[in-house]
C-alpha cells in the first residue's frame, strides 16, 4: 500500500507531521480528517526516499558542510554533491544527492528539502527559506548548524547525568537476579536438612526464587508488555499522557535538569528564529512541536495566542505558569530594549550551563542513593539466608 507524508494542523491549532499509509491521496486525507488533522501537504513517498535519511548528528555535521562550501563561493548544487560524497552513510549521501539533483532542476533548496520531512523539521525549513530569501543563506546554514550543536551537546548532558545511575540499576538487578536463579536454591537444599520451620522472610525469598526461576521468561515479555501498553495508553489519552509530562517537569531532581534543558533549548531556537526574520508568531507555531513535553507545547501555544491577540511576549508567557521568572524578565528586557535576540541567547547560554552544573550534581547525588538501595537489597537477600541459620544456632546454644 502507498505511503503517504503529510503535514498539518490539529484542530485545536497543534502542527502534526507524520507518515500514513492510504490507497490515494483522497483516502489519506479522509483518514487524517477523521482523526482531527486537517492536511496542508501531502506527498507520496516511495522506498527510495524512505531511505534517505540522516541523524541529528549527521544532520549538523552536514550543514556545517555546506554553509561553510557556500561561504567559500562555491555554487549551492556542487556545495549540495561534495556534501553528499563527503556523507558517512548512504542515507546521508542518497540525500544530499537527491537535494543537489532537485536544485539543480530548478527547485529551491527549501522546496527540495521539504520532500524530506523525516530528516528537516519545519522549523529548520523556516529558517532555510528565511537565508534563501534574505541572501544571507550561508550565515543562516551556520546558525542552523550551531543550533543543532548546541542541541547534540543538551542532549549529552542530559544522557551524562543519567546513565550511570541506570548502569547501577541495571546491575543491581542482575546482580539480584543471579542471586535469586542460582544462589538460593542452593541454600533452600541446606535449610531442607534442619527439619525446622522457616521464617516467614526466608520463605517468602525461597518462594521468589522459586518462581523466578521456573518463569524467568515471563519478565521480559511482561517488561515489553507494559512498555507496549503504556505507549498505547498515552497516545490514546491525551490527559494521560499530560499527566505523565507534567509529573516529570515537577519530579525531584530529574525535573528541574529537563525544564532547564527545554528552556535553553526554546530561547535559542526562538532567537535563531527571530533573528531570521521570521514573524514571532510563526516561530512560535514551529516551536509548539518541538518542545518534547505537552505541558511545554501547550504553554507556547497559549504564549502564541496571547501574543496574537497583542499580549506582549513576556506578559504571556508569565501568565502561562510554566516558563520560569528568568526567561520571562529576559523576554521583559529584550523587547523593551529592542535586543530580543540577543537576550535569548543569553538565557539559553544561563540554561545550558546550569543542565552542565545541574547533570554533574544529579550523577554525585543519585550515585550514593543507587548504591544504598542495592546495599539495602542485596543485604536483604543475606538476611533472609543467614535467619534460618541464626535460629539454628539460637536453639543448639539454648
Amino acid at each position: 500500500m502507498p505511503r503517504y507524508a503529510y503535514q498539518g494542523v490539529l484542530l485545536g491549532g497543534k502542527l502534526a507531521e507524520g507518515e500514513i499509509e492510504a490507497m490515494n491521496a483522497a483516502e489519506a486525507k479522509r483518514v487524517m480528517l477523521r482523526k482531527g488533522v486537517a492536511v496542508r501537504r501531502l506527498r507520496r513517498l516511495d522506498a527510495t526516499q524512505r531511505r534517505q535519511k540522516a541523524s541529528l548528528e549527521g544532520l549538523a555535521r552536514m550543514t556545517r558542510q555546506f554553509s561553510v562550501m557556500l561561504s567559500a563561493g562555491l555554487p549551492v548544487v556542487e556545495a549540495l554533491h561534495l556534501v553528499a560524497d563527503g556523507a558517512r552513510k548512504d542515507s546521508e549521501r542518497s540525500l544530499f544527492g537527491d537535494l543537489a539533483e532537485q536544485v539543480a532542476n530548478g527547485t529551491s533548496v527549501a522546496e527540495a528539502m521539504r520532500c524530506h520531512a523525516q530528516t528537516f523539521s519545519p522549523l529548520y525549513l523556516a529558517l532555510v527559506s528565511a537565508g534563501e530569501q534574505s541572501g544571507t543563506f550561508d550565515v543562516m546554514l551556520l546558525r542552523i548548524a550551531e543550533m543543532l550543536e548546541r542541541s547534540l551537546v543538551l542532549r549529552a548532558k542530559m544522557r551524562k547525568a543519567l546513565v550511570y545511575p541506570c548502569i547501577v540499576v541495571l546491575v543491581a538487578l542482575v546482580v539480584m537476579a543471579v542471586m535469586l536463579i542460582f544462589v538460593v536454591p542452593m541454600m533452600e537444599s541446606v535449610f531442607e536438612g534442619f527439619g525446622a520451620e522457616l521464617p516467614a522472610f526466608t520463605r517468602l525469598v525461597l518462594d521468589l526464587s522459586d518462581s523466578l526461576a521456573r518463569r524467568w521468561w515471563t519478565l521480559p515479555i511482561a517488561l515489553v508488555l507494559a512498555a507496549v501498553v503504556y505507549k498505547w495508553l498515552v497516545t490514546r489519552f491525551e490527559g494521560l499522557a499530560l499527566f505523565v509530562d507534567r509529573f516529570l517537569l515537577k519530579a525531584p531532581l530529574v525535573g528541574k535538569l529537563m525544564l532547564e534543558s527545554r528552556m535553553a533549548r526554546f530561547c535559542e531556537t526562538l532567537a535563531t528564529s527571530f533573528a531570521a526574520g521570521t514573524p514571532l508568531i510563526d516561530a512560535l507555531s514551529l516551536l509548539a512541536p518541538t518542545a518534547q513535553n505537552r505541558v511545554l507545547s501547550g504553554a507556547i501555544l497559549f504564549v502564541r495566542e496571547r501574543v496574537s491577540n497583542g499580549e506582549p511576549l513576556n506578559g504571556a508567557m508569565d501568565e502561562s505558569g510554566v516558563f520560569p521568572g528568568l526567561v520571562v524578565q529576559m523576554v521583559r528586557i529584550g523587547e523593551e530594549s529592542g535586543r530580543l535576540d540577543t537576550m535569548l541567547l543569553r538565557a539559553a547560554k544561563h540554561y545550558s550551563e546550569s543542565v552542565d552544573e545541574l547533570a554533574d550534581g544529579l550523577s554525585e547525588a543519585l550515585g550514593p542513593v543507587v548504591m544504598m538501595a542495592l546495599a539495602v537489597l542485596v543485604g536483604g537477600l543475606l538476611v533472609a539466608m543467614y535467619m534460618p541459620i541464626f535460629s539454628l544456632g539460637g536453639a543448639l546454644g539454648g
